[in-house]
């Protein structure tokens, strides 16, 4: 099995055989947000910077999504 974590916030899972396993897909940036809400915390106010160090990311509670800008 393979884990690919994408700087924009996706995530891809592979079988050995490099199919996609698209229910295992979850977008490590939602894994944090639901992290976030366990501990009462509203992601929908935190600024979140992705790994190029350059691009926001801003949490859309309305759609369980995120937004990115530079």
């Amino acid at each position: 099995m393979k884990v690919l974590f994408f700087p924009n916030g996706n995530t891809a899972v592979f079988d050995d055989k490099g199919h996609q396993i698209p229910t295992l897909q979850e977008p490590w940036f939602l894994l944090f947000v639901e992290f976030l809400k366990q501990h009462y915390l509203d992601p929908a106010i935190v600024e979140f910077t992705m790994p190029d160090g350059s691009t926001k990311a801003t949490y859309m509670p309305a759609y369980n999504n995120w937004q990115l800008s530079p």
